[in-house]
């Protein structure tokens, strides 16, 4: 996954090329889901796409105790 993710987030920061594919090596019987999480997350991460919310919470005072901030992470 690391070396998926680096080589393709090098590429993508130079514009180069618009599609991706992470090839990973299944479980006996597996399924290969786990290739579109690891390609949405690289995706999410480097700020092209947003799949799931991203929740900053703040340690020391604890913002994310709120039945707000809990809702909103899980919808």
């Amino acid at each position: 996954i690391v070396a998926s993710s680096a080589a393709m987030g090098i590429l993508l920061q130079q514009g180069i090329g618009d599609t991706i594919r992470i090839s990973l090596t299944p479980e006996p019987n597996g399924d290969r889901t786990r290739e579109v999480q690891v390609s949405q997350e690289l995706l999410q991460t480097m700020g092209f796409r947003q799949f799931v919310p991203i929740v900053a919470a703040c340690p020391g005072c604890g913002r994310t105790t709120s039945t707000v901030f809990q809702e909103l992470a899980q919808s």
